[in-house]
């Protein structure tokens, strides 16, 4: 049996995307494992196929209708399981099979948004999730990823996993059509016209190179001992703010050394998993909402840390608002090669430990493939007690590697400088 159920807005925006470029793979985000064990093919299939009955979401095609774009739930669909035979399990062949799989695209209109990739040794594997936007986030891989190592192993002892309950993606879709058709729409409205407009300039880096506008990204990465960690909980409490904001505060001042431009928008992300069952929900529940940055050069770290906290802490309310709306709300220019509203996007993985084993074997997460957009620069800092990384995801057609890789470093230059010298001022 086959359902008909509605899109998000967010949902809506990258169907509409996808139906231009149905070949880009801009949205496109693999994110790969490695399990210290050769894993049997025949039982994580089985095991695939129990998460796919947990999760609509992995039994989805979607489809354009007179009235919009559905999505289309079949009972007997299971993603796709590719077992190749053997893998270069080194950093290089990972990335380079990361790379290959992100560069695939999908037919959304005919199969669903997901792929499994196991590659494997005589001694340990490889297990590579690949999905579209338009059904996950950076949490929902996580999640299918939990579900379907526990199953795996489960199924190993005779045996279903003990799953916490998840809502499905339909709950949040009618939260999120209960928000616009009553007075919190008014008020997030109001909130995000007060905050962007008159809209500031675009914030323009310095370019490596220029020329035709192909959609060719790549990742610089940096990583950081384990101190590091320690030392930026350790900061941020003192501060009385989360790592969040005492990392997003010391990149808006980056930004501004580097381009001297004192008033412009930049984007983060959002969760809005704000249900205790949305948090165990498949499906895309992520927002990228724009922070306003204006700064004074003569000010201190401390005050913008503070400006930034509580500019942050006002848009708490309004962050479940579709950023999909933003642009026509504000009457925003677009284009087809770029973002609306912000070029660039801070991203915030805090260090939650990836808790998971087969076999007893502790299974590591490796550096993955974020979905590119049409965003200039992704920076993401990922926390973790042995290492801390930050790694910054350009279009190839504008950036060079040194600068993208200087500016990855820079970043904990400056918090070295700021969290020994709080007072001091954001351009010293």
């Amino acid at each position: 049996m086959i359902t008909e159920h509605s899109l998000s807005v967010g949902q809506e925006a990258l169907w509409f995307l996808y139906c231009m470029r149905p070949d880009d793979c801009a949205f496109n985000g693999a994110t790969p494992v490695l399990i210290p064990r050769r894993v049997d093919a025949d039982r994580l299939g089985r095991a695939l196929r129990l998460v796919a009955e947990r999760h609509s979401m992995l039994r989805s095609t979607f489809a354009s209708r007179p009235a919009g774009p559905i999505r289309l739930v079949a009972d007997d669909r299971v993603p796709p399981l590719d077992v190749r035979a053997s893998a270069d399990v080194t950093e290089a062949g990972i990335a380079a099979i990361v790379e290959e799989l992100a560069a695939r695209p999908f037919d959304l209109e005919k199969d669903v948004p997901f792929r499994f990739t196991l590659t494997s040794t005589a001694a340990e594997s490889v297990l590579v999730l690949t999905a579209h936007h338009i059904a996950m986030d950076v949490t929902a891989q996580m999640l299918l990823l939990r579900d379907l190592l526990q199953e795996y192993a489960a199924l190993s002892r005779g045996d279903r996993a003990e799953l916490p309950a998840a809502a499905d993606y339909d709950e949040f879709v009618a939260d999120e059509q209960a928000l616009l058709a009553g007075p919190r729409r008014t008020r997030a409205e109001a909130y995000w016209r007060e905050l962007c407009l008159p809209l500031p300039p675009d914030l323009t880096l310095r370019p490596g190179r220029t020329g035709p506008a192909p959609t060719a990204s790549a990742t610089e990465r940096v990583s950081y001992g384990p101190e590091f960690s320690d030392r930026l909980d350790t900061a941020a409490r003192s501060a009385g703010v989360t790592p969040f904001v005492y990392l997003f505060t010391i990149f808006q001042i980056q930004l501004y050394r580097e381009t001297r431009q004192e008033d412009f928008l930049l984007g983060y992300t959002a969760s809005t998993r704000l249900r205790p069952r949305s948090r165990n929900t498949v499906g895309y529940l992520v927002n990228t909402p724009p922070y306003r940055v204006r700064l004074d050069p003569d000010a201190t770290f401390t005050e913008v840390l503070a400006g930034c906290g509580r500019q942050l802490g006002s848009a708490l309310p309004h962050l479940n608002y579709p950023f999909a709306l933003l642009p026509g709300l504000l009457r925003a220019p677009r284009s087809r090669d770029r973002a609306p509203l912000v070029q660039v996007l801070f991203n915030f993985l805090p260090g939650k430990p990836f808790d998971l084993s087969v076999e007893d074997a502790p299974v590591t997460p490796l550096p993955g493939c974020s979905p590119p957009g049409g965003y200039d620069l992704i920076v993401e800092a990922v926390q973790r007690r042995t290492e801390s990384i930050v790694s910054i995801q350009y279009k190839t057609h504008l950036f060079d590697a040194g600068p993208v890789r200087a500016m990855a470093s820079g970043l904990g230059v400056l918090f070295d400088r700021f969290s020994r010298a709080p007072e001091s001022g954001i351009l010293s």
